[in-house]
C-alpha cells in the first residue's frame, strides 16, 4: 500500500494541473482497505514514511516506464522538480552497483512569485535509455549536489533476461481457450500447444484455461476433475471460466469452492467523455 500510495503521489505532484487531492480514508472502510490505519487502528507498515516522503516540501517525482523490461530494451526516465536553481546528478544503478547511466545537469526553475506565475511543477529531465545489464532490481537516482536536499530520490524498476534466454518449456500445453492472441503468444514463445478436447488423456498434462468453455461446462469440468485427480495441472487465467450462473466459482471441482467478488464496482454513471477529461488534465 505504501509503495502504491507513493506512486500515486508522484503522479499527482508532478502534474501542474492538479493543486490538491483527497487522501481517501484515514481508516480502512468496509472491503476497500484504502486507509493509512487498519480497522484495528494500527498504522500500516511503511504508511507514515510514505506520507512523509510524498508530502515533503521539496521532492523529486521520478518515473521509469515501463517498470518491468527485458534486457536490451529501452526505458523512459523522467524527473520533475519544484522551483529553484540546482546542480543535479542523475544515475541508473543495477545489481552489484552496475552503472548504466551517469549525468550531471544544472536546472533552473522560475521563482514561484515571478510574473507570469510559473507552473507548480516542471519537468527537468526526460530521456530514453537502453538497459543492457544483469537482470534484477535497478534504480533511477536523482541527487542535489549542493543547495538542497529532497525526498523521492529513488525509483526502482526491474530488468529480466531476454525471452531467448528464458528456460525452454519442453512440455506441450493443452489450451482450453478460443483466444487466438493467447495461442499466438504461446507460439511466439516456442511453447508447443494443442487444443483441449474432453477425454483421451494419456499422461499428466498442463491445461491452460481462458474464457468461457465452448462446449458443455458439465462435461468439461467432469473431465478436468478427472485429469487433476490423475496428476494434471489446470491453470485458470480468467474467473469467468468456472462461473456458473450467479455462482462465480460454481464449476470449480472443489468441495469448498470459496467465492470471487470485486472490491468495488466502477460507477455506472461515468460521463461519456470521462477518458477525454482525464487526458485534458494531463493523465
Amino acid at each position: 500500500m505504501a509503495g502504491q500510495r507513493l506512486l500515486g503521489l508522484n503522479a499527482i505532484r508532478s502534474n501542474p494541473n492538479v493543486i490538491g487531492h483527497s487522501l481517501t480514508g484515514t481508516l480502512d472502510q468496509g472491503m476497500t482497505v484504502e486507509g493509512v490505519w487498519t480497522t484495528f487502528r494500527e498504522l500500516k507498515p511503511g504508511a507514515t514514511d510514505a506520507l512523509f516522503d510524498g508530502w515533503a516540501p521539496l521532492r523529486w517525482c521520478l518515473f521509469v516506464e515501463p517498470v518491468n523490461v527485458y534486457r536490451g530494451t529501452p526505458v523512459r526516465l523522467e524527473a520533475v522538480l519544484a522551483p529553484g536553481e540546482y546542480p543535479i546528478g542523475l544515475q541508473v544503478i543495477g545489481p552489484n552497483l552496475t552503472g548504466a547511466f551517469d549525468k550531471r545537469i544544472t536546472v533552473k526553475i522560475a521563482d514561484p512569485k515571478s510574473k507570469p506565475e510559473p507552473p507548480m511543477v516542471q519537468p527537468v529531465f526526460a530521456e530514453d535509455l537502453v538497459i543492457d545489464g544483469p537482470p534484477g532490481t535497478w534504480r533511477f537516482l536523482a541527487t542535489f549536489e549542493k543547495g538542497a536536499a529532497a525526498c523521492g530520490e529513488e525509483v526502482r524498476f526491474f530488468v529480466d533476461v531476454t525471452p531467448e534466454e528464458m528456460p525452454k518449456v519442453e512440455a506441450e500445453v493443452v489450451l482450453m481457450s478460443s483466444d487466438s492472441g493467447l495461442a499466438e503468444w504461446l507460439t511466439r514463445g516456442g511453447i508447443r500447444h494443442r487444443p483441449y478436447a474432453p477425454g483421451g488423456q494419456t499422461g499428466r498434462e498442463v491445461v491452460l484455461a481462458s474464457g468461457k468453455p465452448t462446449t458443455d461446462p458439465a462435461v468439461v469440468f467432469r473431465d478436468l476433475a478427472q485429469r487433476i485427480a490423475r496428476g494434471s495441472t489446470v491453470i485458470f487465467l480468467t474467473t469467468d471460466t468456472y462461473a456458473r450462473g450467479g455462482q462465480p466459482t460454481g464449476w470449480l471441482p472443489l468441495k469448498t469452492k470459496g467465492s470471487v467478488s470485486p472490491i468495488a464496482q466502477p460507477p455506472a454513471d461515468l460521463p461519456a467523455d470521462f477518458d477525454e477529461q482525464l487526458r485534458a488534465m494531463g493523465y
